[in-house]
């Protein structure tokens, strides 16, 4: 009998013993499965994660963090991923969970290096690709978040919203044909899509394309008409474009739906001060400036509001 044959024999009761043993963690991916987070993190207490074999043991550092994750105990969650990377530093799947779960707590400085490696095991993986894209984005370094945006589109060409992400980052660096490019294909997988309507509008108008825009606009608030966001947009526009009448009357428009609606108040009021009309234009600063959910119009709205104030 030669060699090989001989290696195969020997190997087949191992194969089969292997076959037949029962999944110690096949009850807690169900668990997980179910939502059942808390029963899954008691089950996977110190003593138990011993008494696994090192294949199962990669398992379940990922299993037992997502039960983390699901009790919303992120903290807990991250120390058990980090556990596990440093166990297993070539597993991807504990290697993705770490990383993305940094990412999304914004902790992009020290999701990156967990991305990076694992592109070092999977050159071509898109999960990481993607998860660098958006950090890099987020950090600001957009030529790097658009090269990874790049490679992400190579496996997951056909995700509208990964499409729209490229084609806001290209607009960030005002490569506004390519991101014209994007969003349209955006469009073309998802041809209904308001926020890919919006944003094709946003990028006509930096590119001084202003009736495109416009156009645009208006077929995107035509498809939603609850979205106030969308007349606002318009109204600031057209505000920007010293046609004060119109933006009064959006404005206005929105008023009567959302009285407390504080862009639209900003733009009335900034209509008023350039008509002259100053204690209307007082008025809606000083509502404006009280809108807590809308941090960054109140503040603009306060520093209005003093301007206008006699000075002593």
């Amino acid at each position: 009998m030669n060699a090989v044959w001989l290696t195969l024999l020997l190997a087949l009761p191992a194969a089969a013993e292997r076959a037949a043993r029962p999944d110690p963690l096949a009850s807690l991916q169900a668990l997980l499965d179910a939502k059942r987070y808390d029963e899954v993190t008691l089950s996977l207490k110190g003593p138990a994660l011993q008494k696994l074999s090192s294949r199962d043991l990669r398992r379940a550092y990922d299993v037992l963090g997502q039960g983390f994750e699901g009790l919303n105990q992120f903290d807990r969650a991250l120390e058990v991923y980090q556990v596990g990377a440093a166990i297993f530093p070539k597993d991807i799947n504990i290697l993705t969970r770490l990383a993305n779960l940094l990412h999304r707590e914004g902790l992009d400085e020290s999701a990156k290096p967990y991305f990076e490696r694992i592109l070092s095991i999977h050159a071509n993986n898109a999960s990481a690709h993607l998860g660098l894209a958006e950090a890099q984005a987020q950090l600001g370094f957009l030529d790097r978040a658009i090269g990874h945006y790049e490679a992400v589109l190579k496996e997951w060409k056909v995700q509208p919203w990964i499409w729209r992400d490229f084609a806001e980052t290209l607009a960030r660096k005002r490569e506004y044909a390519r991101a014209v490019t994007a969003i349209q294909e955006a469009l073309r997988l998802e041809p209904d899509n308001i926020d890919s309507l919006l944003d094709l509008a946003v990028f006509r108008h930096d590119e001084g394309r202003r009736t495109e825009a416009l156009a645009t606009l208006a077929r995107a608030a035509e498809a939603a008409p609850k979205r106030r966001d969308l007349r606002l947009q318009e109204a600031l526009w057209r505000l920007e474009a010293g046609e004060l009448d119109r933006s009064h009357e959006i404005a206005e428009r929105v008023l009567k739906e959302a009285p407390d609606e504080p862009l639209a108040l900003w733009v009335r009021a900034s209509v008023s001060l350039r008509q002259g009309r100053l204690p209307q234009a007082a008025q809606d600063l000083g509502r404006a400036a009280a809108a807590k959910d809308s941090p960054f119009i109140a503040k603009t709205a306060s520093a209005m509001l003093r301007a206008l104030q006699p000075r002593p």
